[in-house]
């Protein structure tokens, strides 16, 4: 419990030098204070003077940042609300011989409709954030299904462009499973039902990549493996009565969300010093090692493509007589390992987000367990993405369950593009999935017609 305070603490200092209004404010206190000692000989004085003229300007201003951040995250939250979306299920065919290429495709179209608040009105009236999508694969008793989550605004956009990448991929509007599990986690509970979760994140500088399809594919080992397989024959196994699902957030990203990380590229390609030779001979030399070399080389080309940011939430279901967590955990986990490298990002679980508890463990277990697993479930039915400030993460916080902990990571799209796409040739998790019998294609444009006009009749 102490361990979570601080960590807000440390939260709120960080979102506070974060802003220009804060910089502002201490300069200008800065300034109160340092004029009146050098312009007046009686320091108390000064000091009373001061202040005397100044009370209203220490009440007002905290409660004017606060308020401010009280109303935008109100209305923020009433815009995320009015946002309509549709889900889609793919039925993806039995025979698909197609590149996550395609996905990255796909993710590159859906990137550049980031719509980002573009005036006052737009962030402070509207509360307009950027929209998101939601990309799901998730395992109903082993029966495995994925679905992709979209802005209505944007229906037309997402299947264009699936029909145009992945032409026998059939996108069918679908209700939204979530509406028939409980509206709450105490719902669940009480109907027999018991959940775990948590969120992934990487564990190093979004500037390095993980390992994506290309490095699989480059494998000559590895040479037809589709990376997504591994993850489907691990949810293949899901016993009658569990669902097992991951949800991948992703929100376009600025377009230039890689600026922030030139000092970093900067370092990486500064060689290391090292002396040669001994007495008159002994010089300098500038080297560069291979490990270095390489994470040069892939930061470089992940910092070179539009990315999202995203968040990961695994989560596992079933009724609490046979709940059984431990093989989830460890399969999912493995599941994402296959994605990491040393000269590359990994995974990791973000288990303060999930629902379990740290620290305390003996001070109210039962009551904070719940309400972690509460929030944890809002968030995830509701596909939300953590608020823009500590005032939102503090205001949608549960009783002894605070929502600081959910956090956004960056991804570029050749990444994304290896966690989710509609699997190419899977011999062993094919009984598992839902596939389209056929191919549908069209006729051919332009095909010449033969026949006389009584022998069209007959077709009309």
């Amino acid at each position: 419990m102490l361990k979570d305070f601080l960590n807000h603490i440390v939260v709120f200092v960080e979102e506070f030098f974060k802003k220009e209004e804060s910089w502002f404010f201490l300069f200008f206190i800065a300034t109160a204070i340092v004029i009146p000692i050098f312009a007046v000989n009686d320091l108390w004085a000064a000091i009373l003077s001061f202040m005397s003229l100044t009370w209203w300007f220490w009440i007002c201003s905290p409660l004017f940042f606060l308020l401010r951040a009280v109303i935008l995250h109100v209305r923020q939250e009433r815009f995320k609300r009015g946002i309509s979306t549709v889900l889609f299920e793919l039925h993806i065919p039995r025979e698909m011989e197609k590149s996550p290429k395609s996905m990255e495709q796909i993710l590159s179209t859906l990137q550049s409709l980031r719509s980002a608040p573009r005036s006052v009105g737009d962030r402070y009236i509207k509360g307009k954030v950027p929209l998101w999508f939601s990309f799901e694969l998730v395992s109903f008793g082993g029966k495995m299904r994925f679905f992709a989550r979209t802005p209505e605004e944007s229906k037309n956009v997402l299947e264009a462009a699936f029909f145009s990448y992945y032409t026998d991929v059939e996108l069918v509007e679908v209700n939204d499973y979530m509406d028939a599990l409980p509206k709450s986690f105490g719902e669940l509970y009480d109907q027999g039902g018991e959940l775990w979760g948590t969120e992934y994140i990487l564990a190093r500088e979004a500037a390095y990549p993980i390992k994506t399809y290309t490095h699989f594919e480059n494998d000559s080992e590895a040479k037809q493996i589709d990376p997504i397989s591994n993850m489907l024959e691990i949810l293949g196994k899901v016993r009658q009565g569990e669902i097992v699902g991951i949800h991948i957030l992703a929100q376009p990203a600025d377009s230039k969300w890689a600026d922030e990380w030139e000092d970093f590229v900067a370092e990486l390609r500064t060689p290391k010093v090292v002396d040669v030779g001994k007495g008159e001979d002994k010089k300098s030399v500038p080297v560069h090692s291979p490990g270095k070399e390489e994470s040069l080389k892939e930061v470089e080309k992940n910092l070179s493509k539009p990315a999202f940011e995203s968040i990961i939430r695994v989560f596992y279901s079933s009724p609490r007589t046979m709940f059984a967590d431990g093989y989830v955990k460890s399969g999912i986990s493995g599941a994402f390992n296959q994605y990491s490298s040393p000269a590359f990002n990994s995974f990791k679980s973000n288990s303060d987000a999930g629902t379990g508890i740290s620290g305390f463990k003996f001070f109210m277990k039962g009551k904070r367990t719940n309400y972690r697993k509460e929030l944890f479930f809002h968030n995830l039915r509701n596909r939300t993405l953590p608020p823009e400030s500590w005032v939102g993460k503090l205001l949608s916080s549960y009783l002894l369950a605070f929502n600081f902990a959910s956090k956004k990571f960056i991804i570029n799209i050749e990444s994304l593009a290896t966690l989710f796409h509609p699997p190419a040739s899977l011999v062993l998790t094919a009984p598992h999935m839902k596939r389209v019998e056929s191919r549908k294609t069209g006729p051919q444009s332009g095909l010449d017609i033969f026949g006389e006009e009584k022998e069209i009749e007959k077709f009309t």
